[in-house]
């Protein structure tokens, strides 16, 4: 999959960055190429909203960085995970899901209070690969959520399935589909389909 996109002026394709921070570095994804860093100990101490400002900085640095006269879209996580006038989560109806599966994939396991030591090795064993297409595969499904106004991090079982039959109704091998399910099991907490 090209990570390109029509741009809004007519003016053609544009690059399609995805990025994302948490407290200890960064990421960001073109066409399956990854760059990423760790803080400096000045940055590790910024709030999470400025470090994925930094972070979609970077994201440009590493992959646009000699780039003229082309439109660029970046992906990044923009749903806060705690409000700056109180450290109360968004409730459901407020929280906007993240583009970036492995930021939700990251929450899943800070929620469930493992240590960021092993909340980076675990991140780290998807290969690069199969992580662009899963990544790929979850914008899928955060478009088809946002089109019906579904929450697409607490989805029914129901929902889960018109997904998958619609996917089939467009044509998509079994194969696929056997694909977008693993994907949906690695990210969502609690979703298995056996």
């Amino acid at each position: 999959m090209c990570a390109t996109w029509e741009a809004d002026d007519g003016s053609g394709t544009g690059l399609l960055i995805f990025s994302d921070a948490c407290l200890t570095g960064w990421g960001a994804v073109l066409n399956g190429s990854v760059a990423r860093g760790q803080w400096t100990s000045r940055d590790a101490s910024r709030h999470i909203n400025e470090l994925e400002l930094i972070a979609a900085l970077h994201a440009l640095e590493s992959f646009a960085d000699e780039a003229v006269k082309i439109s660029i879209r970046i992906m990044m996580d923009n749903g806060p995970s705690s409000r700056p006038d109180r450290a109360t989560s968004y409730p459901p109806s407020e929280r906007r899901p993240t583009s970036n599966r492995l930021a939700v994939i990251r929450s899943k396991y800070e929620a469930r209070g493992l240590p960021d030591g092993v909340i980076k090795y675990l991140l780290a064993t998807d290969r690069a690969s199969t992580s662009a297409t899963y990544q790929s595969a979850w914008n899928a499904w955060i478009n088809w959520c946002d089109k019906r106004n579904q929450d697409s991090l607490s989805p029914s079982l129901n929902e889960i399935l018109d997904f998958l039959c619609n996917l089939a109704d467009q044509g998509k091998a079994y194969r696929s589909l056997n694909f977008y399910q693993s994907m949906l099991s690695a990210t969502i907490e609690g979703f298995r389909c056996r």
